[in-house]
């Protein structure tokens, strides 16, 4: 797929990365370098990234290790948007 990230995508990721946890705060400033690898076929917004390593350094994370993040996002009129 390699598709640029959308920008709701990135304010998602923004809103749901804690500012003040050391990996978290490394985590966003991947953002910009991030792409889309995949989404699920299901309909839900799970997507699945691609990081351009050369641009930015990864997260301090071990070998193997896949960091998710789950939010349940609802709009103002308590829809959820998909």
């Amino acid at each position: 797929m390699n598709e640029s990230l959308p920008a709701d995508v990135a304010d998602v990721l923004a809103a749901v990365l804690n500012r003040e946890t050391p990996v978290h705060i490394r985590l966003q400033r991947q953002i910009p370098h991030l792409r889309v690898r995949a989404r699920c076929t299901c309909g839900c917004g799970t997507t699945y990234f691609e990081l351009d390593t050369s641009k930015v350094d990864p997260a301090p994370t071990g070998p193997s290790t896949v960091v998710a993040a789950e939010v349940q996002l609802v709009t103002r009129s308590r829809r959820v948007p998909w």
